[in-house]
């Protein structure tokens, strides 16, 4: 429990994950049940339980998972202040446009929903839109 996601590995864990981000961004965490996973997922209710203690645990995993391909992505500042120095504008610009691998896109895409619809009654996913999303453009 609590490892990093990656897709494309693989196995019961991703399979779970993916269910439940289809879920959630299709139905809203609050209606999706751990027995709707399980089934989206092609698993028995309790296999979950092995992977996920809760859908609360699930929830932090698609913001941890978000947080993580973030960082993998963004530009480094350092370099881009670095290069600012010497390099064309343009050149600096170019370095701060960056993309999520297309493997992971959609996971991303539907996270933000899942993250945008759950700020209006949970402080995590409030925390989580502010961190990752508004203040990103800052």
């Amino acid at each position: 429990m609590g490892e990093q996601i990656i897709l494309g590995k693989g196995g019961t864990r991703e399979k779970i994950f993916l269910a439940a981000v289809r879920l959630f961004s299709a139905q809203t965490y609050g209606c999706v049940t751990m027995r709707d996973i399980a089934a989206q997922a092609g698993i028995k209710v309790a296999s979950i339980y092995n992977h996920f203690a809760s859908k609360q645990e699930l929830l932090q995993a698609m913001y941890d998972f978000y947080a993580h391909q973030q960082r993998m992505a963004a530009p480094n500042l350092q370099k881009m202040l670095a290069l600012a120095e010497t390099a064309p504008p343009r050149e600096v610009l170019m370095m701060a446009d960056f993309h999520y691998p297309p493997a992971v896109q959609e996971t991303m895409d539907r996270i933000l929903i899942i993250a945008a619809i759950e700020a209006r009654g949970s402080a995590k996913s409030q925390r989580f839109v502010k961190e990752h999303i508004l203040d990103l453009t800052n």
